[in-house]
């Protein structure tokens, strides 16, 4: 239940970010006085390895009533709602643009410039780095947008040095797609893998899709993910795809309980 709540905190970041409205792509005229840059980081990957983590353990105890709380009443949400401005919001994308990281995209994670731009932001919401995390992930959706922001992610939680941070903004793009209330297929659509084919499983940004799905039904993600694919793709189809990705080791069992998904369904068909 922490956990559900601790996402419920993100969701409400995502929201919150929402109602400043899209930020603007800004040119990279003009100064951004708001974030002071600080010294030069000559290792930018111990900057990101020495971020806070995203998700907070202040939350008061689980009651023990059965009814939900209200995102109003999970503790940290009124602080956030204080610091999350969209005058700071706009100093970030300002001060990125600045950087021009807005034309970096293959190793954002890896330039010098995007950890100066991480510490600057971070220095920012020095008190609330929760709120941190979703500015970062709102500037870069900004420039970049959401399927770019996610393979940028996938090949950053590959590398040791960056693999906490990427999977911390991971968790603020998935709560800002739930507080949209995009579907599986939605974000399947947003990822721009309906046109994978028999590779679909080796796509990077598959992992980030069959995330998304697990938060949308944590019960059943399998069921889900399923009718997702089946609208997409003839039975001959799936499993040839469900075969090609036994073949390697970090998809072999999700491919595994979705062929066994689809077995099930000739044998009742």
């Amino acid at each position: 239940m922490a956990r559900k709540r601790s996402f419920a905190l993100l969701a409400t970041v995502a929201a919150l970010l929402a109602c400043f409205g899209p930020v603007t792509e800004v040119t990279a005229s003009g100064p951004a006085t708001s974030f002071p840059a600080g010294g030069e980081d000559h290792n930018g990957a111990q900057t990101l390895r020495r971020l806070r983590p995203y998700v907070r353990t202040t939350m008061e105890e689980e009651d023990n009533s059965s009814g939900e709380r209200g995102l109003d009443k999970i503790p940290g949400v009124a602080k956030l709602a204080d610091m999350l401005t969209p005058d700071k919001q706009k100093a970030a994308n300002k001060l990125f643009s600045n950087l021009k990281l807005h034309e970096t995209t293959a190793n954002l994670f890896e330039s010098p410039k995007f950890h100066k731009w991480v510490k600057s932001v971070t220095k920012s919401y020095k008190k609330t780095p929760d709120t941190a995390n979703a500015v970062i992930v709102s500037t870069i959706m900004a420039q970049h947008g959401d399927e770019a922001l996610a393979r940028m992610l996938a090949a950053a939680k590959q590398t040791p040095t960056t693999q906490l941070f990427a999977t911390q903004l991971e968790e603020v793009q998935l709560a800002n797609w739930l507080t949209s209330k995009r579907t599986a297929d939605d974000v399947f659509k947003l990822l721009k893998l309906d046109d994978e084919g028999v590779n679909l499983f080796k796509n990077p940004v598959f992992s980030t899709w069959v995330s998304y799905a697990t938060k949308l039904d944590d019960k059943n993600p399998d069921t889900l993910m399923f009718s997702v694919l089946k609208a997409r793709y003839d039975d001959d189809v799936l499993a040839d795809i469900f075969i090609a990705a036994k073949e390697t080791r970090s998809t072999r069992r999700i491919a595994a309980r979705q062929e066994s998904i689809l077995f099930a369904k000739w044998t009742s068909d």
